[in-house]
């Protein structure tokens, strides 16, 4: 994969940078530059990353054939005692679980905390459950190792790309970036864009960092109701 990285930083944050901020500039550079023995190095061993909270069931699905089925169930969300992996969603709220339902966002799994979704279910054993399940706020958290599986499997996935660091602030062990992100899949491909805020904290004695947090985003939080 071809990489481009293009940090643009404000002219008055460019020579105000602290060296704990280019440590951070730095690790961002080789996170998404795919180097994940070089993002290694920043991190310290009890490393989190906390995704952003979400109210959801805490499943991940995808279409098999014409069938949505369960890829993934979060061992602390709602649905962990009543879905498993590899069943398969017929209806939610009465809407079928076809391809052109998912496709069109008609049926979706979205609400906000404490509303009951229905959902007609087909096990691996071939039985039948109609389920109610109580939306409850989730939050994916990764360790060191996962995180860096995720940097490689992105460094793999895509063609080109340019980040463009729009702003920081950095206060004590924390620095706060906000920066723009895009990408192409394949050459002359159609071009990506998402902008991501992210808390950073580092361990003030190892200079190591800590723990992650990603922000909501305006369009992120409007995504839960449509």
């Amino acid at each position: 994969m071809s990489s481009i990285i293009i940090l643009l930083i404000f002219s008055d944050l460019l020579f105000g940078q602290t060296k704990k901020e280019q440590i951070f500039i730095d690790f961002l550079d080789a996170r998404y530059a795919g180097n994940a023995d070089s993002a290694k190095m920043y991190l310290d061993p009890n490393f989190v990353y906390n995704h952003v909270p979400y109210v959801g069931l805490g499943i991940s699905t995808y279409m098999d054939n014409g069938h949505l089925k369960i890829s993934s169930v979060s061992p602390f969300g709602p649905a962990r005692s009543l879905i498993s992996k590899d069943d398969i969603i017929l209806e939610v709220n009465g809407i079928k679980a076809s391809e052109e339902n998912v496709r069109s966002g008609m049926l979706n799994f979205l609400g906000a905390e404490n509303d009951t979704i229905n959902i007609v279910l087909e096990s691996s054993l071939n039985q039948f459950n109609s389920i109610d399940i109580t939306l409850a706020q989730n939050q994916f958290k990764q360790g060191v190792d996962s995180f860096l599986n995720d940097i490689r499997k992105y460094n793999d996935r895509w063609y080109e790309y340019d980040i463009e660091l729009l702003d920081y602030f950095s206060k004590k062990n924390n620095v706060v970036l906000y920066y723009h992100w895009e990408g192409v899949l394949t050459e002359g491909g159609p071009t990506y864009h998402w902008r991501a805020m992210e808390i950073i904290k580092m361990n003030p004695k190892g200079r190591k960092i800590v723990s992650i947090d990603a922000i909501w985003s305006e369009k992120q939080f409007r995504d839960q109701f449509k």
